[in-house]
């Protein structure tokens, strides 16, 4: 607990105030003892610790309260739900009122701190490296999953532009964070490859990057092809490192399947990952389930809903769905017309009242849905109001560093505390097997400034 504490204020000095859980209203079962009740510039309030209020009120961020009154418990689920805030809207924690479900045999920490907790040997963890879509922001990055289990797999589902930050933060060594799993090639979707791929020589990974990805209905537009066009495309970056890092680590090798059959694509030690079609923009893209220890996971990646999706997500332990906004948000939010809005919603995408049907009938333990723009204060209570229409049990909404902690018995739902300012754990490189073929040009090289004899003519022109 005292790591936790320290780690906690750690982030708030460094300006991480979001961690902060302001709410319109006190939770019913919030106890502040030891704590003090402040209010923010917005009217929000929250439970925290006095060394906490006292930095938020020096910054002219909080003010402190005597008192606060309870939210009513008469307020039905939907009601509570209604009132959860994104972290862009000055909320904290995940996006559900149910963040225990089950019966939990151990203490979890209110945030999730990456590199303090272990998983159990029947545990898996679930981290949201990436919730968005094609638009580029700072606050939410485009898809990715990482699902870790206790035996050590580490698997990345897409890897869309911003996500490679969010997986930096959680200090997993290069080498051991190496699978990565694509839904589909659009760019919030894969666009995050060149950096996962070009940062290997900065963290030190010398293990190749195994990806595995769908084929297409032409030659030209399955991952292989690709990964060709990607290499050929990333040539001066690789020459630019070769000779001062193993081969390795400018490989991707890449595992093409057949993107209109239902088949095992990854098997180890006891964990498979199937590829099942999804059905979105074009032919190609794919939906992955893994299973596990008795458990199952569904990733959707971008689709709309049929029957491949519904077969294969019966009674899963968790469904995380790409649900887009409803057609009349983003309608409102993007300018689209009603007539690509429903399109989107209905050939695309899945809208949020659809989300409800397709969990009414496959009934996970755990639905999780992605893919939601969440810069916006009505996007949450849209997304709730419609899927209740057809599912009244817990369902969470992610945002970017949602963890998803999984066992047969429980799920906890949290947000990871991280340093926004986390560089890739580097592990040092092993034998260089390969020589440099590019060199400086020599008159490039005789452009090198002698900053020593530089810095001694100054140094003697100051006598």
């Amino acid at each position: 607990m005292k790591n936790f504490t320290i780690i906690a204020m750690l982030l708030l000095s460094l300006g991480v105030v979001s961690v902060i859980p302001f709410s319109d209203a006190a939770e019913a079962n919030q106890i502040c003892i030891d704590k003090v009740w402040i209010e923010n510039s917005k009217g929000k309030i929250a439970c925290v610790i006095p060394t906490t209020a006292d930095k938020l009120v020096q910054r002219g961020w909080g003010t402190l309260l005597d008192d606060v009154t309870p939210v009513d418990e008469s307020l039905t689920g939907l009601e509570k739900e209604l009132t959860l805030l994104s972290e862009h809207d000055g909320g904290v924690g995940p996006l559900t009122i149910t963040p225990i479900i089950g019966e939990t045999t151990k203490q979890y920490f209110e945030f999730y701190i990456p590199g303090t907790e272990e998983l159990d040997e029947n545990e898996m963890r679930i981290f949201a490296c990436g919730t968005g879509s094609p638009w580029v922001m700072i606050g939410q990055a485009a898809s990715c999953f990482l699902l870790q289990t206790a035996d050590g797999h580490n698997l990345i589902f897409d890897l869309g532009g911003g996500s490679v930050g969010n997986l930096n933060t959680l200090g997993i060594p290069g080498n051991e964070m190496t699978h990565v799993f694509a839904s589909h090639l659009h760019v919030d979707h894969i666009g995050g490859l060149p950096t996962f791929w070009g940062q290997a020589f900065m963290m030190g990974r010398s293990a190749p990057i195994e990806l595995y990805g769908p084929s297409g209905p032409d030659e030209h537009l399955g991952t292989s092809a690709f990964v060709d066009g990607f290499m050929e495309n990333w040539a001066w970056d690789l020459e630019s490192k070769r000779g001062e890092a193993p081969k390795s680590v400018h490989q991707i090798n890449v595992h093409e399947f057949d993107y209109s059959v239902t088949q095992v694509v990854y098997e180890k030690d006891g964990l498979t990952v199937t590829s099942f079609p999804a059905v979105h923009a074009i032919d190609g893209p794919v939906s992955y389930r893994i299973d596990w220890n008795g458990m199952s996971v569904i990733y959707s990646g971008d689709t709309t809903l049929n029957d491949f999706l519904l077969e294969n997500s019966m009674n899963v332990d968790v469904l995380i769905l790409q649900v887009s906004p409803s057609a009349e948000q983003m309608s409102r939010l993007f300018g689209f017309s009603p007539e690509l809005a429903t399109k989107l919603t209905s050939h695309v995408h899945i809208a949020p009242e659809a989300a409800g049907v397709a969990f009414y009938v496959t009934q996970p333990r755990l639905p999780v849905i992605f893919h939601m723009n969440l810069f916006d204060d009505e996007i949450v209570p849209d997304a709730y109001t419609n899927i209740r229409k057809y599912y009244d049990d817990p369902v969470v909404i992610a945002q970017d560093r949602t963890v998803i902690n999984v066992t047969p018995d429980y799920a906890v739902i949290r947000q990871a505390q991280v340093d926004p300012l986390t560089t890739p754990a580097y592990t040092p490189f092993g034998e260089i097997d390969e020589e440099k073929v590019y060199f400086f040009s020599d008159w490039l090289e005789e452009s090198i400034v002698d900053v020593e004899q530089l810095k001694q003519e100054i140094d003697d022109g100051k006598k």
